[in-house]
Protein backbone atom coordinates (compact mmCIF):
# COMPACT_ATOMS: atom_id res chain seq x y z
CA UNK A 1 0.00 0.00 0.00
CA UNK A 2 1.31 3.63 -0.99
CA UNK A 3 1.05 6.40 1.59
CA UNK A 4 1.95 10.05 1.55
CA UNK A 5 4.95 8.94 3.07
CA UNK A 6 6.01 7.18 0.22
CA UNK A 7 6.00 3.92 2.33
CA UNK A 8 5.54 0.36 0.76
CA UNK A 9 3.63 -0.58 4.19
CA UNK A 10 0.87 -2.99 5.04
CA UNK A 11 0.05 -0.08 7.56
CA UNK A 12 1.22 3.24 8.33
CA UNK A 13 0.33 5.01 11.25
CA UNK A 14 1.31 8.87 12.60
CA UNK A 15 2.17 9.23 16.09
CA UNK A 16 2.06 12.73 17.23
CA UNK A 17 4.38 14.37 19.31
CA UNK A 18 2.90 15.53 22.91
CA UNK A 19 5.46 18.43 23.53
CA UNK A 20 8.25 20.80 23.23
CA UNK A 21 9.16 20.58 26.75
CA UNK A 22 13.30 19.72 26.66
CA UNK A 23 12.38 16.57 28.54
CA UNK A 24 8.73 14.77 28.41
CA UNK A 25 7.60 11.17 28.10
CA UNK A 26 4.37 9.91 26.22
CA UNK A 27 2.65 6.63 25.89
CA UNK A 28 1.74 5.67 22.45
CA UNK A 29 -0.42 2.32 21.25
CA UNK A 30 1.30 1.41 18.05
CA UNK A 31 -0.20 -1.14 16.52
CA UNK A 32 -1.63 -2.74 19.66
CA UNK A 33 1.43 -2.32 21.52
CA UNK A 34 1.97 -0.05 23.94
CA UNK A 35 5.01 2.49 24.20
CA UNK A 36 6.74 4.68 26.26
CA UNK A 37 9.11 7.78 24.16
CA UNK A 38 10.88 9.50 26.38
CA UNK A 39 12.54 12.72 24.61
CA UNK A 40 15.51 14.91 26.39
CA UNK A 41 16.72 18.00 25.05
CA UNK A 42 20.85 17.55 25.25
CA UNK A 43 21.43 21.44 25.49
CA UNK A 44 25.28 21.68 25.39
CA UNK A 45 24.91 19.69 22.20
CA UNK A 46 22.01 20.78 20.90
CA UNK A 47 20.27 17.36 20.02
CA UNK A 48 17.42 15.06 21.15
CA UNK A 49 17.39 11.92 22.51
CA UNK A 50 14.87 9.23 22.36
CA UNK A 51 14.26 6.23 24.77
CA UNK A 52 12.11 3.82 24.07
CA UNK A 53 10.40 1.28 26.35
CA UNK A 54 7.70 -0.93 26.88
CA UNK A 55 4.32 -1.16 28.37
CA UNK A 56 6.18 -2.22 31.77
CA UNK A 57 8.76 0.62 31.56
CA UNK A 58 11.53 -2.10 30.99
CA UNK A 59 14.11 -0.11 28.26
CA UNK A 60 14.09 -1.50 24.38
CA UNK A 61 16.15 1.31 23.13
CA UNK A 62 17.85 3.88 24.72
CA UNK A 63 19.76 7.08 23.68
CA UNK A 64 18.87 7.28 19.94
CA UNK A 65 20.19 10.18 18.34
CA UNK A 66 16.88 12.20 16.35
CA UNK A 67 17.60 12.66 12.83
CA UNK A 68 14.58 14.49 10.44
CA UNK A 69 14.10 11.67 7.75
CA UNK A 70 15.86 9.10 8.85
CA UNK A 71 14.76 5.54 10.85
CA UNK A 72 15.10 5.42 14.26
CA UNK A 73 14.05 2.11 15.31
CA UNK A 74 12.81 -1.09 14.59
CA UNK A 75 10.83 -3.43 16.59
CA UNK A 76 10.91 -7.23 16.61
CA UNK A 77 8.62 -9.71 18.01
CA UNK A 78 9.08 -12.77 15.93
CA UNK A 79 7.93 -12.12 12.50
CA UNK A 80 6.56 -8.67 13.49
CA UNK A 81 8.51 -5.62 12.54
CA UNK A 82 7.53 -2.16 13.48
CA UNK A 83 9.81 0.57 11.89
CA UNK A 84 9.78 3.88 13.47
CA UNK A 85 10.81 7.54 11.42
CA UNK A 86 10.88 10.75 12.52
CA UNK A 87 9.14 12.42 9.09
CA UNK A 88 9.47 16.44 8.31
CA UNK A 89 8.66 19.29 5.61
CA UNK A 90 11.66 20.92 7.00
CA UNK A 91 14.31 19.40 4.41
CA UNK A 92 17.58 19.60 5.61
CA UNK A 93 17.05 22.13 8.10
CA UNK A 94 18.48 21.51 12.39
CA UNK A 95 16.54 20.00 14.86
CA UNK A 96 16.30 22.64 17.63
CA UNK A 97 14.66 22.49 21.12
CA UNK A 98 11.74 23.75 19.43
CA UNK A 99 11.01 22.66 16.50
CA UNK A 100 10.43 19.02 17.23
CA UNK A 101 6.70 19.24 17.11
CA UNK A 102 7.14 20.21 13.62
CA UNK A 103 8.18 16.68 12.95
CA UNK A 104 6.15 13.79 12.48
CA UNK A 105 6.73 10.38 14.06
CA UNK A 106 5.47 7.50 11.59
CA UNK A 107 5.55 3.75 12.13
CA UNK A 108 5.11 1.11 9.75
CA UNK A 109 4.85 -2.75 9.46
CA UNK A 110 6.50 -2.98 6.03
CA UNK A 111 5.25 -5.25 3.52
CA UNK A 112 6.15 -8.77 3.01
Amino acid sequence: MDNKWGFIAMEVIEIPIASNAAHFTQQNEIFKKSFFLEFEWIENQEFWLLYISDDQHSPLQSGIKLQNNWPLYVYKEGDERIILSLLTAMGNKRLTRLNLKDCTLVAHVPAL
